[in-house]
């Protein structure tokens, strides 16, 4: 019985790409000479400040060893700037079913 999470399965994308050169399904595929099929730049780029203060006192109260630790943190707003650009499909075509792929034109 596996439990979620013990296994994983990983691949190396280069060799996952020349592995189907040849396949009866893909008779065309040349994995040297892939297009690039989406323009899309998602850019998210954040600045958090912090700062933590710490201080212990050792002390006696009504004959007692007292230890005290006090703390403070101060943490900025973040400030938070998003792009997104999406290139939108010239074509769509339909292959199958539920099954379309989008013609991109650079």
């Amino acid at each position: 019985m596996t439990t979620l999470g013990q296994e994983a399965f990983s691949v190396d994308p280069w060799s996952f790409a020349h592995a189907m050169e040849g396949s009866p399904l893909y008779p065309n595929w040349d994995a040297d000479n892939l297009t690039q099929n989406s323009y899309a730049d998602n850019t998210i780029k954040e600045d958090i400040y912090s700062a933590y203060v710490q201080a212990k006192f050792d002390g006696e109260i009504g004959g007692l060893h007292t230890q005290t630790v006090v703390g403070a943190a101060l943490r900025s707003r973040p400030e938070v700037k998003a792009t997104a650009k999406q290139n939108v499909a010239n074509q769509i075509v339909w292959l199958s079913d539920n099954d379309f792929r989008g013609i991109f034109r650079h």
